[in-house]
């Protein structure tokens, strides 16, 4: 009966609108009460993206890679970098003169040089000094030979405190020719000498200081040329 009652209705809809319709459609009956399926994506724009998904589980371990090549120690590399470390270290003391100052100047004893195991000649010493930026020492007058030998007596004690350490001979810049004692600069200079001394014309010029106070003979003299034992005494410039 409804099939029947749909069809009369159709068939009267469709004598109405005769005038209008080009085309009749034909389609079952039940096809009428299915729902229309649309293409969601039809028009091919794309809306904006949802969040992003739970990460997933971890993937198991690759291989190991291959072998890098054997590691090469750059000693020079090395050795270079804890020279620099000690020059700028050194450096640093100068800005404080950790030694003692006088006239614009910081005098310090450079007593590491001394463990190298090298021949402490003249040469030697002042090119420590140079090395460090500094150069050998000139005794300008009593207060400053007074000033200077209580310091080395104080900081040798001090560094090699032993039975046998009594003095310790130091280099000068000065030389000595003709009764006369001449600084690096060519200018007459002070002088208190070594008992027996000076004995050698031309000669360079050594400062012994008694490391043990109350050390009567001390003083300044002249060694032999091949002489090559004592400390390097050096003056910088006060930064």
């Amino acid at each position: 009966m409804i099939i029947l009652w749909f069809a009369s209705i159709m068939a009267m809809s469709f004598g109405a609108n005769a005038h209008n319709s080009d085309y009749l459609i034909c389609k079952p009956v039940e096809d009428m009460f299915k729902l229309v399926q649309t293409d969601k994506n039809k028009t091919r724009i794309l809306g904006p993206q949802g969040p992003a998904g739970k990460r997933g589980p971890r993937g198991f371990p690759g291989p190991p890679g291959p072998a890098g090549p054997r590691a090469e120690i750059n000693w020079n590399a090395i050795d270079q970098r804890i020279e620099t470390k000690i020059n700028v270290l050194f450096t640093s003391q100068l800005q404080n003169c950790i030694g003692v100052t006088y006239k614009g100047f910081c005098y310090k004893l450079v007593l590491k040089a001394l463990n190298s195991g090298q021949s402490t000649g003249k040469s030697w010493c002042a090119s420590q000094c140079a090395y460090h930026g500094g150069e050998l020492v000139d005794i300008e007058n009593e207060e400053h030979y007074n000033l200077l030998y209580r310091y080395i007596q104080s900081t040798w004690v001090g560094y090699f405190d032993g039975p046998t350490w009594n003095f310790v001979d130091v280099w000068l810049a000065s030389t000595y020719q003709d009764g006369i004692i001449t600084s690096s600069t060519g200018n007459k200079t002070y002088a208190l000498w070594y008992p027996g001394y000076p004995n050698r014309n031309p000669s360079d010029v050594m400062w012994q200081i008694g490391t043990k106070y109350g050390r009567a003979d001390v003083g300044m003299w002249t060694p032999r040329s091949n002489f090559n034992r004592g400390a390097p005494l050096c003056r910088f410039v006060l930064n």
